[in-house]
């Protein structure tokens, strides 16, 4: 199972399972980390809570797209959505990951 969010006419769309990151179509992948449970969680627990994070998400409205949101959170882009996804499963990015490419506030 694989989230992302793209800009799509403006908005920041979640998706599930997009053909560029999951399936013979995936792009190559520039860059990761491995985000571990958090304590008192085991891995299966972490997996389950980041799948059903995800799919919460899914429900909401797309917001509007901003390379740099505003912190009211009226707006939106990829970055955060992996910080709502994170937080959402009880956990939280890798203090330090700087993948590459222009990363407003991650």
């Amino acid at each position: 199972v694989t989230f992302a969010s793209y800009n799509i006419g403006g908005k920041n769309q979640m998706v599930k399972n997009s053909a560029t990151d999951h399936g013979p179509k995936r792009l190559p992948i520039t860059d990761s980390v491995v985000i571990p449970p958090p304590q008192g969680m085991t891995q299966d627990q972490w997996d389950r809570s980041v799948i059903q994070a995800g799919e919460r998400l899914l429900l909401l409205p797309p917001q509007d797209y901003a390379i740099f949101p505003k912190r009211n959170g009226s707006n939106s882009n990829c970055h955060v959505t992996t910080n709502r996804l994170l937080k959402g499963a009880g956990g939280s990015l890798v203090q330090g990951f700087n993948p590459p490419g222009l990363n407003p506030g991650l």
